[in-house]
Formats: C-alpha cells, structure tokens, sequence
C-alpha cells in the first residue's frame, strides 16, 4: 500500500490536546497524540475515547539555560527543585550575566506549554519569572 490507499490512510494533524479529543469525538481521528491525563481521563469518563488508553511514546523535555548557570542549577536534582532554583533567580533579581536572562514560554497551548505550565504549578507559582520581572519594572 502507498499514499493511503485502501484499507486506511495516514496523515498528519497538527492539533493540540482539546482539538485531538474533539477530532476523536467528532470520527475524523481515530488515533490521537494527548499530552493531558486529567484531560484524557474526562474524554474517557465521557466515553469519547477508551478508557484503557495505550500509551506509543512519551516525549522527553530538556531543561537548558546559558553556560553561566545565573540559577546555579545542579543537573542531578529533581525538576521542581531545578524550576524552583530558576524562579529564585529571576525573582531575586541577583543574577550577574552580560546579557539579561529571561524564562520564556511559548505561551500557545502547545504540550511544551503544558508541562510549562504544570511544572511552574508544581512549585506553586502560576507566574513565570520573565512576567514576574517585567512587572517590576
């Protein structure tokens, strides 16, 4: 088979977790990339999709910043003491760099800005550092 002749066809969407689920409702999916379990445990309980979801990847997010480290992150701790160490910075303002450094978030709804979002959550802050500053200016 080539170029999704029959049985099936496979394309690409690029969609994010609120469209997926709804493409999955609606029948124009029937397989579907989510990146939010309280979201697919909702869709499951509204019998949209099955509820013994099978998991084909999990994505890996990486953590980086500028070789001066102005956090002074240690790369052996857990994420949220490493998020916690980059909120301290930004919100003490001691950071000694040429250039000014700044957390930024594509701020789109996209599964990045997701675990973004949950991980700035996780240490009680619903801020990021770079609005934090801005609003002190």
């Amino acid at each position: 088979m080539k170029n999704g002749s029959s049985p099936f066809r496979v394309g690409w969407v690029l969609s994010d977790t609120t469209f997926t689920i709804k493409n999955l409702e609606s029948g124009d999916a029937d397989v579907g990339i989510t990146y939010s379990p309280a979201a697919e445990r909702i869709a499951a309980e509204q019998g949209i999709i099955d509820p013994e979801i099978h998991y084909l990847f999990r994505d890996h997010f990486l953590i980086t910043g500028p070789p001066e480290n102005p956090a002074n992150v240690n790369s052996s701790a857990d994420v949220l003491t490493i998020i916690s160490q980059i909120y301290q910075a930004a919100e003490k303002n001691t950071v000694n760099t040429t250039i000014p450094t700044r957390f930024l978030s594509r701020y789109d709804k996209s599964a990045t800005n997701l675990k973004e979002s949950q991980l700035w959550n996780g240490i009680g802050q619903v801020n990021f550092p770079s609005q934090l500053s801005a609003s002190k200016r």
